[in-house]
């Protein structure tokens, strides 16, 4: 049986049999129930929320994971100040046991630096060896002159006079034994160039001169990738490169000497 909803008469049929409104078919969760009749006012009830997780639970979760990240940064700072030290104690064992070579290196590249724009070079000569001079063919001097401060006195007037000498516009004249000749619009020579083969020498020579005086500053002798740079002071060799690029300041040794004379009395000859 059910109730018309439309005149709320009960019947048996499916259809009303006053209003002639069919049944309407059973719901499970409202309208018209099939035992009553009668709608249902059944509703489903909402759903509890999820209960939040004790406390208890959470910091067992949290409290190992803050151990361990405390733990790993004990570790790290103490692993960083051990090597500290260490590295400090092996520096220092570095230093005692090799002094000597660690001074000289710094002194000899540190000291072209120091301090070159605040002071002038100031030329410091020590006695002529033998009491005395030598003379080239060409009449100039073998001065022997030994500066105690070469480095800045390259850097602060040879370099300068070579950079300016290869900015500059010169008259070139080449003569017939093959050597060119560089001069300023004053004739002042500033640098000679000699071809390899000529004077029965194998490498090929460039000679720079201080046109103020006309000196000998600077002589690069090369052949190929094979180099020397000797650097003049007076006349007197103050500083010699070798072909291995190895640096000697007021060289003593006779076959340096030897080069930088053969060096003198070609630049000078005419």
């Amino acid at each position: 049986m059910w109730k018309c909803p439309n005149c709320e008469t009960v019947n048996d049929a499916d259809i009303c049999i006053v209003c002639g409104e069919k049944r309407p078919p059973v719901q499970a969760n409202g309208g018209y129930n099939a035992v009553s009749q009668t709608p249902s006012t059944q509703q489903t009830a909402p759903s509890a929320p999820a209960a939040a997780p004790p406390r208890s639970n959470l910091w067992s979760i949290l409290l190992p994971i803050i151990i361990t990240s405390l733990f790993i940064i004990v570790f790290v700072v103490s692993f960083l100040i051990f090597d500290t030290k260490f590295n400090r104690r092996e520096d220092a064992g570095k230093d005692i046991a090799g002094s000597n070579v660690t001074l000289n290196i710094e002194k000899k590249e540190k000291q072209p630096d120091e301090k070159a724009e605040e002071r002038p070079a100031t030329v410091i000569e020590t006695a002529v060896l033998n009491g005395k001079a030598a003379k080239s063919d060409s009449g100039r001097e073998y001065n022997s002159v030994q500066l105690t401060n070469v480095p800045e006195y390259i850097k602060e007037t040879i370099q300068p006079l070579y950079y300016e000498i290869k900015r500059e516009n010169l008259t070139a004249q080449k003569y017939s034994d093959g050597r060119t000749v560089y001069a300023d619009n004053y004739g002042h020579i500033c640098w000679i160039q000699y071809p390899a083969g000529l004077n029965g020498n194998s490498y090929e020579r460039q000679y720079y001169f201080d046109r103020s005086n006309g000196e000998l500053i600077f002589a690069f002798i090369f052949y190929g990738k094979t180099e020397q740079r000797l650097y003049f002071y007076k006349n007197s060799l103050i500083r010699y490169i070798d072909t291995n690029g190895f640096t000697t300041d007021n060289p003593t040794d006779r076959g340096v000497l030897a080069v930088s004379q053969d060096a003198i009395r070609e630049a000078y000859s005419k």
